[in-house]
């Protein structure tokens, strides 16, 4: 009651986030094992393909209640700050009348554009930063980019879920971690996202090439 209380009128909601998504890392690796790695890579696959359908879906419904009732939460940072963010995102590039769903508008198009839908906790329809990389990931580069997204974080994810004991939480976590980051942090190109992104997909990688086999069986993909 006290995280959630906190997590509610909190200007740190990131820092809550994260560490409740590395505490449910660990839980739901607790309980499931090494098969943990499967069902996030099945989370986060679907989620940044079904991104744009469930932003719609909650954005009309959400934003204007919340304004209506909880009219003291309107402030820089907040989760309804943020959907209004994610919302006017992905519905650039048909606003603009540019670009294509299929294959997006091109990197940090975001500068250039403003939100055109209706704003409700925000002063400003500048958008510097889609807060959110499935939006980005969509804005940019389209369905390819969607899926392509998708598939290198379930392939990733697999590996993981290769890798026995302690080792193999430790990157579940930190992946969940960085993950959990970049969906309401600024933007994907911030150069110390992609660094730690870089070093931690290679150590995965070597963790996953280290593990001893059996003669004559695959690592798979």
């Amino acid at each position: 009651a006290l995280v959630a209380v906190n997590f509610i009128w909190t200007k740190s909601q990131v820092s809550f986030l994260i560490l409740l998504s590395a505490f449910g890392s660990w839980l739901v690796f607790w309980v499931a094992k090494q098969k943990s790695a499967l069902i996030f890579a099945i989370f986060w696959a679907g989620l940044i393909l079904i991104f744009p359908v469930l932003v719609r879906l909650l954005a009309p419904t959400v934003l204007p209640y919340a304004a209506e009732h909880f009219p003291e939460l309107d402030r820089y940072g907040h989760a309804f700050e943020r959907l209004e963010i994610w919302y006017g995102a992905i519905s650039m590039p048909v606003a603009a009348g540019e670009g294509h769903w299929i294959w997006g508008m091109g990197i940090n198009t975001f500068r250039d554009l403003e939100i055109t839908s209706a704003q409700y906790f925000r002063s400003t329809a500048a958008m510097l930063h889609p807060h959110n990389f499935c939006a980005q990931i969509w804005q940019e580069f389209g369905l390819i980019g969607a899926l392509t997204a998708a598939i290198i974080l379930g392939t990733l994810f697999y590996r993981l879920s290769k890798i026995p004991g302690q080792r193999g939480l430790i990157s579940l976590v930190a992946l969940n971690s960085i993950l959990v980051l970049l969906f309401i942090s600024y933007d994907l190109w911030q150069s110390w996202g992609v660094g730690f992104l870089f070093f931690l997909t290679g150590y995965i990688l070597m963790l996953f090439r280290l593990i001893p086999l059996p003669r004559g069986q695959s690592r798979g993909i």
